[in-house]
């Protein structure tokens, strides 16, 4: 069946056996010719657009293929791959990190790190067109958590919650690390009992497969003797006693 017919096959990377090493994880010589029928790329469920966008993104990235090369490779038209891999970066299949160092932002990073006497500063450059936005602070938080998070010695690593850090925590690649325990320094109810929306202790110990220790009292006590009686709570005095021996926060 030719590839620009109504239905074409489709080619993906098919690794070649490596020695010593199972097939699975060594990587691919090439592209290897799979015979699969499949429907016209703009029609099919959502799964399958994804499944195909994130094949294209690879091509485009990763292999380094032309918009007209990722087009032949998979029997589509070059304006159907640049679609693909549009849709891939839409969705977020495709994540950007930029590794070099932004001279300013280093330098004031030192300063900082200097004068409060901070273990670790990183300063992240701004769009000055969108003073609120908190993406570049969201990836570099994500590197940081990744290196942290990746060391097979079990920690207990507290977090807070907000606006900013909700963001980071979804620039966090998955991973699963079921020694570390994630542990809230903050309440996760509101006044008025619903769940703090920008509480992340669960979306993030569900990102790396981690222990979670929500803090099961409100975000805000209405007096201080409130909050002290909330704080006498067992289950409080279990959770705020690992945040005490955390490793990071």
């Amino acid at each position: 069946m030719p590839f620009n017919s109504p239905r074409f096959r489709d080619t993906f990377a098919e690794p070649e056996p490596c020695a010593g090493r199972s097939q699975t994880g060594c990587g691919g010589k090439g592209f290897e010719m799979v015979a699969r029928e499949r429907p016209e790329a703009e029609s099919g469920s959502a799964a399958d657009r994804l499944d195909l966008a994130a094949r294209a993104a690879w091509l485009y990235y990763i292999a380094g293929n032309t918009q007209d090369e990722i087009a032949a490779k998979l029997g589509l038209s070059r304006a159907a791959a640049q679609r693909l891999v549009a849709l891939a970066v839409s969705e977020k299949l495709v994540r950007f990190r930029i590794d070099h160092p932004v001279v300013g932002c280093v330098e004031l990073a030192e300063r900082l790190r200097d004068r409060y006497g901070l273990e670790l500063c990183d300063v992240v450059p701004s769009d000055p067109a969108r003073p609120g936005q908190v993406d570049g602070l969201a990836v570099a938080g994500a590197a940081i958590f990744e290196r942290f998070l990746s060391d097979r010695v079990p920690a207990i690593v507290t977090v807070g919650s907000g606006r900013t850090l909700r963001a980071t925590i979804r620039e966090i690649s998955p991973m699963r690390q079921p020694q570390h325990k994630i542990v809230s320094v903050v309440g996760n109810l509101t006044r008025d009992g619903r769940a703090n929306p920008y509480d992340v202790v669960i979306r993030l110990a569900d990102k790396v497969e981690a222990q979670c220790y929500p803090l099961p009292i409100p975000l805000i006590a209405e007096t201080p003797d409130q909050r002290d009686v909330l704080r006498q709570q067992h289950l409080a005095r279990i959770v705020m006693g690992l945040a005490e021996s955390a490793r990071a926060a």
